[in-house]
């Protein structure tokens, strides 16, 4: 029996290092880019904590002092220390800078054509071509999985064709590596070719004279053009009009960024990119394709945020989850959460922050600094390990209370 109050004793006692988290574990660089929203913080002065999205140029614009950062192609730490080297010389002591990615907008994929749910994709790292397809709803069952195109945004690359149909059935197939802002185009099977049909004598009968107008007509053929993004439908026209006529009746993009990066596809695989904030400024006709019947639009929507929430664990008044819509201080979150307990590790606050593609891991010292959490984050407050070691001896010490008193009554 004492061997097994030993064994209960010494797994009691590892109970508290089964939850220490490592904070680099699965944690990522991450590399900021075009169109992605920036949560940022300073410590020593809450007045510069901005929201901000990297404009097409690479930069963010911070209130003063900062003022215009670049920021695409820096790491979160990298530009932490760019803000807190530019403020330095306001602040005596140095400065915590916080940078958090709030949403990751500046790797996409754009999936058009015969798949259940065409759009655009946002990931922090771009997946496996399979990942995509069963993001994009998967394929039809009439898509050609033979002919898959590849564009790249900037239509400079050639069209790369992907047989999807071999890649499955090889045994060592080699998977195509897709790029960002890559635009991944899925045709219909074309259908079978019409089959001769033998001709057949024709019964002789008086001729019915036709006037030879009516013998010209033929029912006139319609234009087919297939929009998709801010607004998705197939449309229909006489005649096939020019792309601001089509904008002006489905809707245009309410912000310049996105009037520049409008898409023209043409069955054949040209790719056509318009600027249109130009076309609108100059009225150069030669900036916009002539649309055909059967080319595909593409015009770019902006995303809204989701009302979400974070989770709050371990020793906080009320463990569960707090709604936000949008990044938020921690030390707002810890209060909506009734704060935390008088035995909590303030200095070992763990924020886990899951993306498509990995899990970062966050150690927070609140007696040091704080940041701002973003929707979907688990928040969890650990509780001091001596607390946790005087729970486990308080155990304990009953358990042989109560067992010494039956070894006395037990005759």
């Amino acid at each position: 029996m004492r061997n097994l109050l030993l064994i209960f004793t010494i797994i009691l006692t590892a109970i508290p290092f089964i939850y220490v988290a490592n904070p680099a574990c699965g944690a990522e660089a991450y590399t900021i880019g075009i169109e992605d929203e920036l949560s940022i913080s300073v410590l020593e002065q809450p007045s510069l904590n901005s929201t901000v999205a990297v404009g097409p140029d690479g930069t963010i614009t911070l209130p003063q002092p900062l003022g215009t950062m670049n920021a695409e192609g820096f790491t979160r730490s990298e530009l932490e220390e760019a803000i807190a080297q530019k403020l330095s010389p306001y602040f005596v002591g140095g400065v915590n800078a916080s940078v958090q990615i709030a949403q990751y907008n500046s790797r996409k994929i754009t999936v058009l054509g015969a798949v259940g749910s065409p759009g655009t994709k946002s990931y922090a790292k771009i997946p496996f071509l399979m990942k995509i397809l069963a993001d994009a709803g998967g394929l039809t069952a009439n898509a050609d999985k033979t002919n898959i195109k590849v564009f790249s945004a900037d239509g400079v690359k050639p069209t790369r064709i992907i047989n999807l149909q071999q890649l499955l059935t090889d045994s060592h197939p080699a998977w195509p590596k897709l790029s960002s802002n890559d635009i991944l185009y899925i045709p219909d099977i074309p259908p079978p070719a019409p089959q001769e049909v033998p001709p057949v004598t024709p019964t002789p009968k008086v001729a019915t004279p036709t006037p030879p107008a009516a013998a010209q007509e033929q029912p006139a053929s319609k234009v087919i053009l297939h929009v998709l993004g801010q607004v998705s439908g197939n449309f229909s026209f006489e005649t096939p009009p020019s792309l601001p006529n089509l904008l002006a009746q489905v809707g245009i993009p309410d912000q310049p960024d996105l009037l520049r990066q409008i898409k023209v596809i043409r069955e054949d695989g040209t790719l056509w990119i318009v600027n249109m904030e130009k076309y609108i400024a100059t009225g150069d006709a030669s900036l916009l394709p002539k649309l055909q019947s059967g080319d595909l639009i593409y015009i770019p929507q902006t995303s809204l945020p989701q009302l979400m929430h974070v989770t709050l664990l371990g020793a906080v008044g009320s463990p569960g989850n707090v709604p936000i819509d949008q990044p938020t201080s921690l030390l707002d979150i810890l209060a909506q959460a009734g704060g935390v307990s008088p035995d909590a590790d303030v200095k070992q606050v763990q924020i886990t922050r899951e993306t498509q593609d990995f899990i970062e891991t966050i150690t927070v010292n609140l007696q040091e600094t704080t940041l701002f959490v973003q929707p979907g984050d688990k928040i969890w407050v650990p509780r001091k390990t001596s607390t946790i070691l005087r729970t486990t001896f308080d155990i304990l010490r009953d358990a042989l209370i109560v067992y010494g008193t039956i070894r006395v009554l037990t005759p």
